[in-house]
């Protein structure tokens, strides 16, 4: 008896309310320390097509003939970096795969520090019909 699948948009975390979820996340771990946290500014999902050229002397024939497709969705973005030890940033992530909201993963990068200390930055995303994005 299987439940109901929920749509994405209903388990994605709200651009408003991401900033505060990866916040409390790291407040449930005193043993990191907060380095710094930005928002990054809201970007369509999909790349714009590019305005038509003038047409040269010889024509070259583009490789990718369709328009990119504006399918209305924006990309809200988080930059995070905190510092720990190694076992503390994995268990930090792991806390952020199991939280009930989707986030979308757009980078992580890991540096090591002064031993034991290392520094994560991780930047996810969320996704929207909205370009609104509120900025910390």
């Amino acid at each position: 008896n299987r439940s109901r699948p929920e749509s994405k948009a209903s388990i994605l975390v709200t651009p408003d309310k991401m900033t505060q979820v990866v916040r409390d996340l790291l407040g449930r771990n005193p043993r990191l320390t907060l380095v710094s946290i930005k928002t990054l500014a809201a970007s369509p999902l999909t790349p714009s097509a590019k305005p038509a050229e003038p047409a040269a002397k010889v024509e070259a024939k583009p490789l990718d003939k369709s328009p990119a497709i504006d399918l209305g969705l924006y990309k809200h973005g988080v930059e995070i970096s905190v510092e720990g030890s190694y076992a503390d940033l994995v268990a930090y992530l792991a806390e952020l795969e199991q939280l009930p909201w989707r986030m979308y993963w757009g980078g992580v990068n890991l540096s090591a520090q002064t031993y034991p200390v290392s520094r994560l930055t991780l930047t996810v995303y969320t996704l929207s019909l909205d370009k609104t994005w509120l900025s910390v």
